[in-house]
């Protein structure tokens, strides 16, 4: 009788080192389940940010006889744009237009942005707490012209840094401000209009 008693402990104790070893291990997965979401909501957020600094870049390379140029700072004045999806517009409206559509539609709707630019809830990327930044820089470069006995010639060319910044937790305040140890995300679009 004793012996019996010794093996149904025995087998208590194995049973409870095994859901030990069980709770461990689900516990491992939710924190992995966890990072994985996490880490689908950055690229997520990502590829708004890339899509909205490729639509700038286009719009840029359409109307490049203008100097598309916007400080990280700046806040958004749709109503000062006049609407060039409506009306016909002058190149230099149009660049006013094209950076106050994208300034607006980076972040989270606005009813200025709505009524300035017939944009429904569908049309904002909703980056949490976004902001943008346009830095322009035109260069003259040499270049040769074939052969040694061609020469080389010079053209102008103008180098665009397209810049979008959002709240990576969505706990900063903003991220319109030059602050080096805010919590920000950043992606940035190098590229050279001709």
């Amino acid at each position: 009788m004793n012996q019996v008693g010794r093996l149904r402990g025995v087998t208590l104790i194995e049973l409870l080192v095994t859901m030990v070893i069980v709770a461990v291990g689900v516990l491992g997965v939710a924190g992995l389940q966890i990072v994985s979401l996490q880490q689908a909501r950055e690229a997520g957020q990502r590829m708004i940010a890339l899509q909205a600094a490729n639509d700038l870049l286009d719009r840029i390379r359409v109307n490049k006889g203008q100097s598309y140029e916007w400080p990280r700072a700046t806040s958004v004045s749709a109503a000062s744009a006049t609407n060039c999806a409506a009306t016909s517009c002058t190149a230099a409206n149009l660049k006013n237009y094209d950076l106050q559509y994208w300034a607006c539609r980076l972040g989270q709707p606005s009813s200025d942005c709505r009524t300035a630019f017939g944009l429904v809830d569908a049309d904002f990327d909703r980056l949490p707490l976004a902001a943008g930044e346009v830095i322009r820089t035109a260069a003259s470069s040499n270049y040769s012209l074939g052969s040694p006995s061609a020469g080389t010639a010079s053209i102008n060319t103008v180098n665009y840094e397209i810049s979008v910044y959002w709240s990576a937790d969505a706990i900063e305040t903003s991220c319109s401000a030059r602050e080096t140890d805010n919590l920000c995300q950043k992606l940035t679009v190098k590229a050279q209009v001709n």
